[in-house]
């Protein structure tokens, strides 16, 4: 099972994306909180990129709990498949969100989205 994203994953962050993302980790500690200083602010933003640490299982989980996001493992014997749905949940109680196979890119993805939030 994957247990963080990848470099490239952080890549799909807009700017305002990670600048979000970099102050939520410094505020919960997970990040030292430097300040890229730099003039051109797209290499700015690169360095950035370098510097965050991939996000791992527990910290999505922790950043999603806010926006009242759940997690549903599904399993299907018959196709012999098994995977996630993260998301919200509808008026019926059901699970709302796309089929993943690994959790880690489930979470991602909501949280990619809340992060590129306008």
């Amino acid at each position: 099972m994957k247990q963080h994203i990848t470099p490239k994953q952080l890549n799909e962050l807009s700017k305002k994306g990670v600048k979000r993302l970099f102050n939520w980790l410094t505020k919960k500690g997970y990040h030292d909180g430097l300040r890229f200083l730099l003039n051109d602010e797209a290499e700015g933003m690169r360095v950035a990129l370098k510097k965050l640490p991939p996000l791992s299982i527990g910290q999505m989980i922790e950043f999603l709990q806010k926006h009242k996001f759940s997690i549903v493992k599904i399993h299907d014997k018959k196709r012999e498949v098994s995977g996630w749905v993260v998301g919200q949940r509808d008026k019926d109680g059901q699970v709302v969100g796309l089929y993943n196979e690994e959790l880690a890119d489930g979470l991602w993805n909501d949280c990619k989205e809340i992060l590129n939030e306008k």
